[in-house]
């Protein structure tokens, strides 16, 4: 909300006598909007809006960001959690930043996405499974599709032939 607004609900209430109904309904701005404006200034005198946000300046540069991935190619097993304490140790200067921080800068700047280690039982890539999975799909062969046609996804819905 603009400055202008400000002082024309302040005047309206203060100089025209009007309810903070009224000015709600003139100015179009919830009534909780105009309470809190007219409780600012009966408060402190100031009718201005606080001034919130800005720009936010990235807190790892080129230099945090060449740093991890070393890190990530001599330790590929690498966790956020180690990741960040060999951060904040190397760089002092940095009081503390979180680990979605860390996983956002990688995301979006590096492209290195850091998954969870899953551990497969041995069964899964048995002779048994494996048996069971072509007799699976030679089940399939009756139908009129091809294999080249067919999408196979993981156990996390994602797309195993995208290239």
């Amino acid at each position: 909300m603009s400055d202008t607004v400000c002082e024309r609900i302040i005047h309206a209430s203060f100089e025209n006598g009007q309810t903070k109904a009224q000015i709600s309904k003139a100015f179009g701005y919830a009534w909780s909007i105009i309470q809190s404006i007219i409780h600012k200034f009966e408060e402190t005198g100031d009718m201005y809006a606080s001034k919130k946000g800005g720009m936010m300046l990235p807190k790892l540069d080129k230099e945090h960001l060449n740093f991890m991935i070393n890190l990530i190619n001599s330790n590929t097993s690498l966790t956020l959690s180690e990741m960040k304490e060999r951060l904040l140790a190397a760089f002092l200067y940095l009081v503390t930043i979180s680990e979605k921080t860390l996983s956002r800068s990688l995301n979006e700047k590096c492209h290195i996405h850091l998954k969870k280690l899953t551990i497969e039982h041995d069964r899964h890539n048995n002779s048994l499974t494996k048996s069971l999975c072509q007799t699976w799909i030679a089940s399939l062969s009756g139908f009129d599709k091809s294999f080249s046609e067919a999408v196979f996804l993981d156990e996390a819905a994602f797309n195993q032939h995208i290239k």
